[in-house]
């Protein structure tokens, strides 16, 4: 409000179609104007003024807000770990569209309004036009499709967000809200700690499932193979020091195999044939090496014998 000689004037600024519905001219090249320059990426506040009864449309103010630098990189390398990257933004279709493009990021520019009944289509890799309030419910509706969600945000608005999702990732420039509401905090500007965060998270989980189920084969592979030899020859296949040295021989295969430096494309979830397969594969196949070097065993023990005899 600006108080002059001839009274007070208003000054308003504000999301475009909104200004305009309140003033009561518009200029006829208002639309080609607003997608020029949302068409370069700029946030587009229009600006109005007048006294307490009209308004005239006095212009619009295109705001730049380019990606860093690393953007492109960041994305194409999370899409390359199987990452579905999805930009939310309040910016208009037209500015989240070259947005998108700018940081390579393909697939359908959808509205907000575009969720029904909770569900976000699948093909949608930016929604525009989105409130803060209704991030809250984005993320829910990526869990409710059964997606595991991480979520980066910076501000007050983004908590809520933040909080619901699997994985809230603040950023080092947040508010104290934000990463108290967080799961993870960046140190570093920018965001290629997520990149760093989902390499060691995942390398780490395969790890622990290598060694889970090489762990796993072990425990009932001994019990199996001893009692399959004496079944067979009525013998035991090995003596007490010999099965010591086989545990402790064992412990340091499956130790050796947690060893995990994969750095591609990871399974996420495992199917039920996949928990079944992989243990008796492993199952086989530490079989197979136990009886292999048993038999060598046996075999040098009789040699012994027959030796000292």
């Amino acid at each position: 409000m600006i108080r002059d000689g001839a009274g007070r004037l208003r000054v308003l600024k504000g999301a475009p179609s909104e200004l305009a519905r309140l003033c009561t001219a518009t200029p006829a090249s208002l639309d080609t104007d607003l997608e020029a320059l949302a068409n370069k990426g700029e946030r587009v506040l229009a600006v109005a003024s007048g006294g307490n009864s009209r308004l005239e449309f006095v212009g619009l103010v295109g705001l730049a807000d380019p990606p860093r630098p690393d953007s492109r990189d960041l994305v194409q390398n999370l899409l390359a770990k199987g990452v579905r990257v999805i930009m939310i933004t309040g910016g208009a279709l037209p500015t989240a569209r070259a947005v998108a493009r700018e940081i390579g990021l393909s697939g359908n520019v959808c509205e907000a309004s575009s969720i029904r009944d909770g569900v976000l289509a699948p093909d949608c890799a930016v929604m525009a036009g989105v409130p803060s309030e209704d991030k809250y419910w984005m993320v829910q509706a990526l869990q409710t499709q059964e997606h595991v969600v991480g979520m980066t945000g910076d501000g007050v608005n983004d908590a809520p967000a933040l909080k619901q999702a699997d994985v809230g990732i603040a950023v080092s420039s947040a508010t104290d809200v934000a990463k108290a509401a967080s799961a993870l905090v960046l140190t570093e500007s920018g965001l290629p700690g997520v990149l760093t965060a989902a390499q060691l998270s995942r390398r780490t989980y395969q790890r622990m499932l290598t060694y889970a189920l090489n762990a796993s084969a072990k425990k009932i592979e001994m019990p199996i193979f001893l009692s399959v030899v004496f079944a067979a020859t009525g013998l035991f296949a090995l003596t007490p020091l010999l099965m010591v040295l086989l545990l402790v021989a064992n412990d340091f295969s499956t130790m050796t195999r947690g060893r995990h430096d994969q750095s591609g494309r990871f399974r996420e979830a495992w199917s039920s044939p996949d928990r079944v397969a992989a243990p008796c594969c492993l199952f086989t196949h530490s079989e197979a090496a136990s009886r292999v070097v048993s038999m060598m065993t046996l075999s040098c023990v009789a040699d012994t014998n027959h030796a000292s005899n």
